[in-house]
Order: structure tokens, then sequence, then C-alpha cells
């Protein structure tokens, strides 16, 4: 599972932004906790450009961190912008609350703000998917005639599975707490290569790419990073 490549050989693919940058928009944060190489609990800071990509990464071991604060609360800045990213609240929650008395209130309460989830990324695309299945069943309908259906090339699967083929990718990591990370990255990566997936299959469809412009990310997916990273979002119209 990798983050999706940047194809020049299929003219579908031109229409689709797959680079890990767009306008006004950051990326994400990941922060995981778990044994580091000593053994002693460390907590793991990825910073993921906005289609999966790594941009950076550390690992700090409470007791650094305790003794030098101001260490993480530097790495802690460049991240600002992005859209922390993680499996489920709870295990955010879990990791922001171990982050507490170690950083300004302020600056966990913008973490839980920008905190955006796998399971609600999944379904959005699912979603999406299924809006362009229903465009497609109407457009049969109104002319009269069948209308081939959309050949989805890849399915979604559901969470579950997507953690296990994650945690799969990221098994061969050195540390427990940088496996967590890489598992995380792996997953945005895979939702944000379904997506463009997803795209090209509309794109190919007249009626389908009149709703707007292709986008690199789903509409409340891409207008979270957007609101995090302070730029207003004008979504396409019928793309929500």
């Amino acid at each position: 599972m990798s983050s999706p490549p940047s194809r020049t050989g299929d003219p579908d693919d031109e229409q689709v932004a797959t680079i890990d940058q767009w306008p006004g928009v950051r990326g994400h944060v990941l922060l995981t906790v778990g044994p580091g190489g000593d053994g002693a609990d460390a907590l793991g800071l990825w910073r993921v450009g906005p289609t999966g990509r790594p941009h950076g990464a550390w690992v700090l071991t409470f007791a650094e961190i305790t003794e030098t604060p101001q260490r993480l609360a530097s790495l802690l800045a460049t991240v600002s912008g992005r859209c922390l990213v993680d499996w489920s609240d709870e295990t955010a929650g879990s990791t922001l609350e171990r982050l507490t008395g170690l950083l300004p209130s302020d600056r966990l309460d913008a973490l839980r703000d920008s905190l955006i989830v796998v399971p609600d990324l999944l379904a959005e695309i699912v979603e999406q998917r299924a809006g362009y299945d229903r465009l497609v069943a109407e457009q049969a309908t109104a002319i009269r005639r069948k209308v081939v259906e959309l050949p989805w090339p890849t399915e979604p699967g559901d969470v579950g599975r997507l953690q296990v083929s994650a945690t799969r990718t990221a098994a061969a990591a050195a540390t427990p707490v940088a496996a967590s990370a890489l598992s995380l990255t792996a997953a945005v990566a895979h939702l944000a290569e379904l997506w463009h997936d997803t795209e090209r299959v509309r794109c190919r469809r007249k009626h389908l790419l009149a709703l707007g412009e292709p986008q690199p990310l789903p509409p409340r997916w891409l207008g979270r990073l957007r609101a995090a990273a302070g730029t207003p979002h004008d979504p396409t119209p019928g793309r929500n």
C-alpha cells in the first residue's frame, strides 16, 4: 500500500492531482505512543503530506520530553496548520492525554480540534462512490437504456482490513512506536490512492465530470485540511 504514484502515460491521470502538495493545504500530523529503541515509552511524531507521503519523522522518549519540553514544542510548531489523523477518537485522546502537562493547553486543544479519523475518511470515499453509482443509474433511467456501471478498480473494504494491511506494511519498523506511525501513514496513503482511483473513474464519464474538476481528496477531507491551514474552503456544488 503506497502513496498514489504520479502517472504520466494515461491522459485520464493528467486530470487527477496526485502530487503531495496542493494549494492551501499543508497535510497531516501523526502522533503515536509505544516502546522506543530502549524499550521505554516514546512519542512518535510523523509529518505527512496530504496524500500520505512522509515529510519528516521523529521519535522522542518521554524522559527526553520531560527533560527538554521545548524540543517537542518546537517540533509541533513545524506541524501547525495540519490535521491530526488517527485510527479513532479514543486512540488520539489517549495519546494527547499523555502529553497533558507537557504542552500548553491551547496547543493540545488545537490538535484535538483538527482531528480526523480513518473510519470517517473511508466512509466518505464509500459515500462518494455510492453517489456516483446512483447518478449513473439515474442516467440509465432517464435515457431508457442500459448504462455500463462504473468499473471501480479497487474495493474500499473496511477499516479492520485496512488496519491489518497497514500493520503488515509497517512490520519491519525498528521500534513499536515507529511501526504504529508507519501503519497509520500507510493507511492515509492507501485512502488517498483509493480516492485517486475514484476520481479517475468519475472523470471518464462526461456527465460525472460535469460535477466539477478532479480533486486530490474527497470534499470533506480536503475541507478539513484547508480549514486547519486557515484556507477558505469553497466546495464544488454537488460534491459534498
